[in-house]
């Protein structure tokens, strides 16, 4: 009889920075994304093949296709959430942003569950699944602030979206056929370390991409408050 197990890692992708954007809110779509070969039995074609081989320590990638298991991954588009920001101007907005506590303006939050059943010293069957929420601000009494300061942030919010979109991307890319590449392993120790290896990957990628964007400032994020409107001239005194 085999043997089940399962897995989670949550983790949570480092939102853009202390400066970003608010304005709607998100549909929040939740599509279904499946990687290439689904739950189909896995033949030598895969484009895993070679990744499986190295965490098997075999030298020859077409042998780990003898008594291979069978894996799917599914990655879930984000689910949308917000916070609601009230505050009747621009300035107001970002101190709300800056002190509810995250120290980040947008967040990627993503958790992948992986499950599998053995058979031998194989991982006979592998299940993948990979949530994930972005969370946005919410700016409810916008309408009521100067015309300048709405138009600035809707131009944040749509940077700070674009940034945590780039964060989703790294999750759905990293995790890519990971279900797969982990039922061609040769034994469940293999198949461990090919889990292991690829959390940490998607974690350091997003790492490194807050670095290069410094956590969104170079995709926009900064908010830039408009000059305040200039004081109307004084009124001579009467003659």
């Amino acid at each position: 009889m085999g043997l089940q197990q399962s897995q989670s890692a949550p983790e949570t992708a480092a939102p853009a920075s202390s400066e970003s954007t608010a304005g709607p809110t998100l549909d929040g779509e939740n599509s279904t994304r499946v990687a290439e070969m689904g739950s189909a039995n896995i033949d030598g074609s895969s484009s895993w093949l070679a990744e499986a081989a190295a965490a098997s320590g075999e030298s020859d990638p077409t042998e780990l296709t003898v008594g291979a298991g069978t894996g799917t991954t599914t990655i879930n588009d984000p689910t949308s959430s917000d916070y609601d920001v009230d505050a009747p101007n621009l300035e107001g907005a970002v101190g709300q942003m800056t002190d509810q506590g995250s120290g980040e303006f947008g967040r990627l939050a993503w958790d992948p569950r992986m499950s599998f059943e053995s058979t031998g010293p194989r991982m006979s069957s592998v299940t993948v699944t990979v949530d994930m929420v972005k969370t946005m601000p919410n700016w409810t009494s916008i309408s009521g602030a100067p015309a300048a300061e709405q138009a600035e942030w809707r131009r944040f919010y749509a940077a700070l979206d674009t940034h945590e979109n780039g964060h989703a991307s790294r999750v759905r890319s990293g995790f890519a056929g990971i279900a797969e590449a982990m039922a061609l392993t040769t034994t469940v120790a293999a198949g461990q370390s090919l889990w292991n290896a690829r959390v940490a990957a998607v974690r350091a990628a997003n790492v490194a991409y807050d670095a290069e964007t410094h956590h969104g400032a170079t995709q926009g994020t900064d908010i830039h408050l408009p000059p305040a409107p200039a004081a109307p001239p004084a009124t001579p005194p009467a003659t």
